[in-house]
């Protein structure tokens, strides 16, 4: 019948969106500097020259993601990132569309300016640790630079 028809059509349309959604995921492995991810804990190695890359070229990093206040019941919560380009510098780093940023080191954050701030600390700190909030579960990310 007509009404099968579009419903079998329907549930090809979602089976095809699905599909692209898990080859966007794959590509988005391919790029991030993740080491190990167990247990809610995920492991990155950033290359300190692609950190220094993305402070010095300012510009171009901040159009690979959007990063904008986050408030939840009136309370500022953190830092959400949007339209996160996955070969930008935020998706080497692990990130992605709709991750919430929540706290630097233990430190809450204050303002979108942070999203800069989290670069300098990366390459300043031997081991940095951000509390992110993904699909409403919160992550520990842990980033060590090497040379």
């Amino acid at each position: 019948s007509k009404l099968w028809d579009q419903f079998t059509g329907i549930q090809y349309g979602l089976f095809e969106a699905k599909k692209i959604l898990r080859d966007l995921e794959f590509k988005y492995s391919e790029n991030s500097t993740l080491k190990k991810c167990s247990a809610g804990t995920c492991d990155f190695t950033l290359k300190r020259s692609d950190l220094v890359t993305a402070r010095e070229n300012l510009r171009k990093t901040f159009s690979q993601a959007r990063a904008v206040p986050y408030y939840k019941e009136g309370k500022s919560i953190g830092i959400r990132f949007f339209a996160v380009k996955l070969e930008g510098f935020y998706a080497k780093a692990g990130f992605k569309s709709g991750d919430i940023m929540k706290k630097i080191n233990g430190n809450k954050l204050s303002g979108p300016e942070e999203a800069y701030r989290f670069m300098e600390v990366v390459e300043r700190e031997e081991v940095t640790e951000i509390l992110l909030e993904r699909a409403g579960k919160d992550l520990l990310f842990k980033y060590k630079v090497e040379d």
